[in-house]
């Protein structure tokens, strides 16, 4: 089930990153949402940090990268098991 969440988190970042550039670059942004936003540099840039953290995390499920010590996943994660 790990991989599941894993891979729908990477994959959900990446989308979130790619619409994030292209709002940035060229202020295009989807259709139903382009009646709300008035500033798409933001907008982009917002879409691109989530989907850059989207992505971590679902590294982390993967276990990629160095593990973090038992404190600090205690303290910043709520004590999630």
């Amino acid at each position: 089930m790990e991989w599941a969440v894993g891979s729908a988190m990477i994959l959900g970042g990446l989308l979130a990153v790619a619409l994030g550039v292209v709002s940035m670059r060229t202020g295009w942004t989807l259709p139903w949402v382009r009646r709300r936003v008035t500033r798409p540099g933001n907008y982009g840039l917002a879409g691109l940090l989530i989907g850059a953290l989207c992505v971590i995390q679902g590294l982390f499920c993967f276990h990629v990268g160095p593990s973090a010590s038992g404190e600090f996943r205690f303290f910043g994660t709520g004590a999630h098991a």
